[in-house]
């Protein structure tokens, strides 16, 4: 079974655009419509540049607990490595 995502728009006649898709015609399908919220992509990018490493130090220093210094730093460092690269 083939599954199909899409990202539309319903117009104020509540018209909904959708591309054509031939090997459905004649057939039943299920249609689940979520609205997506609509928060802009330069939101959140500034809500991911405002979180810090030391927030996610703060926010996960208990997992860190009973780690050494040199386990710290190497986790920071992983932290840093995966987030930049």
């Amino acid at each position: 079974m083939q599954a199909y995502k899409l990202n539309t728009y319903i117009s104020n006649d509540g018209v909904i655009l959708l591309p054509s898709f031939p090997d459905l015609y004649n057939k039943k399908v299920e249609l689940i419509i979520l609205p997506i919220e609509e928060q802009t992509k330069s939101k959140i990018k500034e809500e991911e540049s405002n979180y810090t490493t030391l927030d996610f130090i703060n926010e996960f220093s208990g997992i860190l607990k009973g780690l050494n210094d040199q386990d710290v730093e190497n986790a920071k460092y992983e932290r840093l490595k995966k987030k930049y690269l």
